[in-house]
């Protein structure tokens, strides 16, 4: 199957339209229109056979959406000049202005992106008949695997070549074979610039992470060099304590952390007893699960839920987020106070009960 037909076929079942084509996108490649209802704008993408694809991405959704996809095995490099999301595996959060990587073709790719936010976006895939067999037979001498350089980039904010380049690409809007070889050659040049990016980083050990993990990290180890002598207790890390608003919106509470199961109840039945563990503290505790639709189980990770599979997975990615906020702040300041619980009220049950009146307004019986 060649490119234009997978993602032809994939678009079309997700209930994309195909369109004529629009000034505002190369007549060369397919544009399709977003579902009615579900989100507005175009999605277009050329195929070069089983080479290489170039896609952009140019609407909105209406909810915030899951995206599931199996792709068939690529290296892609995109930028985004705007979007609102975050995938899940592995998980990041998806920055306007950052230029990333992926591999696909080993798991589905997996997302949440954010209603009314714009994804504005082009990337290009390049395909093994493009990188394991072009390549090498046309630089057989100097050839190399081109997967480690591209895994180098990650996700970065420090990638002004690449996010030119994308850019001459989205704004092009030639046709015939005028642009077949516009876009033959940008991805050839693509790729080079990922082999140099690459080799620039090949010797730096922090290159596999990106920038903004970085400075997490070098905030997390001087507040430790700080408090080197005092306490940094394992509970206090591992509870997640109401201290924001974007919290308050989905958790009206402290976001409980469950106790490890004995030996014999792991022996038992691991998976059961682990659920009969949350349903133990949550009880103990006088803990509505509705209003707090997640807990962390020691030495484990966290459990959400919700209505449906894609509220739980929501709420897991709040989780994540809060806690990292909730570590920065106390990083800057210790002392760093919870939510009132007024305010706590007022957030949380302007979107949830049968006074809701703010955003996704969920009935909690």
């Amino acid at each position: 199957m060649e490119i234009s037909d997978f993602y032809r076929e994939w678009l079309t079942t997700n209930g994309f339209v195909e369109i004529k084509p629009s000034p505002n996108f190369s007549p060369a490649g397919k544009l399709y229109l977003a579902p009615k209802g579900v989100a507005c704008g175009y999605y277009w993408v050329y195929g070069e056979k089983n080479l290489f694809d170039i896609k952009i991405h140019d609407f909105y959704f209406f909810k915030d959406s899951f995206i599931s996809l199996n792709t068939p095995e690529c290296l892609s490099i995109t930028y985004y000049n705007s979007v609102s999301g975050e995938e899940l595996n592995p998980y990041r959060r998806l920055i306007a202005g950052c230029v990333k990587t992926f591999h696909g073709g080993h798991e589905a790719y997996t997302a949440i992106m954010h209603k009314n936010i714009p994804i504005r976006s082009v990337g290009i895939e390049v395909f093994p008949a493009y990188y394991e067999k072009y390549l090498r037979e046309s630089y057989p001498d100097d050839y190399l695997p081109p997967h480690d350089a591209f895994s180098r980039v990650g996700q970065t904010l420090d990638f002004p070549e690449m996010s030119h380049l994308l850019r001459r690409v989205w704004n092009y809007k030639g046709e015939g074979i005028p642009a077949k070889l516009f876009y033959e050659a940008k991805v050839a040049e693509a790729v080079s610039l990922v082999y140099e990016h690459g080799k620039n980083n090949k010797n730096d050990p922090c290159a596999k992470i990106s920038k903004q993990d970085m400075d997490a990290l070098n905030n997390v180890a001087s507040y430790i060099n700080d408090h080197f002598n005092a306490e940094l207790p394992l509970a206090t890390l591992a509870r997640i304590a109401c201290m924001g608003t974007t919290q308050c919106d989905y958790f009206c509470g402290d976001i409980p952390c469950v106790r490890h199961l004995t030996k014999e109840e792991l022996d038992e039945d691991y998976e059961l007893n682990t659920g009969k563990v949350i349903v133990e503290t949550f009880r103990k505790r006088d803990i509505n699960p509705e209003y707090i639709p997640g807990c962390i189980c020691k030495s484990h990770g966290p459990f959400c839920w919700g209505k449906d599979a894609n509220t739980a997975v929501h709420n897991a990615v709040v989780m994540e987020e809060v806690a990292k906020m909730n570590l920065f702040a106390l990083t800057v300041n210790p002392n760093a106070a919870k939510a009132p619980q007024y305010l706590k009220d007022k957030h949380f049950l302007r979107k949830h009960g049968k006074n809701a009146y703010y955003g996704n307004q969920t009935e909690i019986r």
